[in-house]
């Protein structure tokens, strides 16, 4: 009888055990919904916008990332226009808003119309509503406080993320995909479970679960009988 009631509690353990592993799966399983980090890093894909960019190629392109709390900014463009040695692009974001600008730094450009840009300012960016990032001819030189009337590509964008386009094929360059980055891609991917797995899945191995420590109990009680 002893054995029997010892058996019993043991199956009882393993099942319960079981159960506990499957709740733990449940638990890391569902997705938890998006992520808001701050080093999330904003994407934004510029092209010749209509209203805004009044200067070069109407097919020049590009792809850019900001991560405001780093200072981080990362650009590639293609078919753009080569400029005279007196001149520069500059990289700028802005808020319509509240009709603030800021430049965020000059900007080479290779004889092919490439610009391949990967930015670290020494301190972050303003958390504010920027909502547009576009590239200026100047003079070259300083940064200069207001920008030209003569602007290139340009992206709208928002701070939220989630919001604001997403490039489906980035600028052919000839060099790395930005997303080959470190800090690239996922700014507005939901984060899902430790395994990836949904709900549903969850509950069917939580179901599952419990069918097998019944099984074992079960199992456990006929041997002993």
């Amino acid at each position: 009888m002893l054995r029997f009631r010892t058996t019993c509690m043991l199956s009882r353990a393993m099942g319960w055990r079981l159960v506990a592993a499957a709740l733990l799966v449940l638990a890391l399983a569902v997705p938890t919904g998006p992520v808001q980090a701050n080093g999330t890093p904003v994407r934004i894909v510029l092209s010749y916008l209509p209203g805004v960019s009044n200067f070069g190629p109407q097919n020049a392109t590009g792809v850019a990332e900001l991560i405001t709390s780093e200072g981080e900014a990362r650009l590639q463009a293609a078919g753009l226009q080569k400029l005279p040695d007196a001149e520069q692009y500059v990289l700028w974001i802005s808020s319509g808003g509240s009709n603030e600008r800021m430049p965020l730094a000059a900007v080479p450009v290779s004889d092919g119309g490439v610009i391949k840009l990967d930015l670290v300012l020494r301190s972050p960016i303003p958390e504010k509503s920027w909502d547009l990032m576009v590239l200026t001819v100047e003079a070259k030189g300083d940064l200069p406080d207001t920008p030209s009337e003569r602007r290139a590509i340009a992206g709208r964008f928002s701070m939220t993320a989630g919001e604001g386009p997403r490039p489906v094929q980035l600028p052919n360059t000839g060099g790395a995909d930005i997303t080959d980055l470190p800090t690239a891609i996922t700014a507005s991917a939901p984060a899902s479970g430790l395994v990836g797995l949904n709900g549903g899945v969850a509950v069917l191995l939580l179901l599952m679960a419990g069918g097998i420590g019944y099984v074992v109990g079960r199992a456990g009680s006929r041997r002993s009988a």
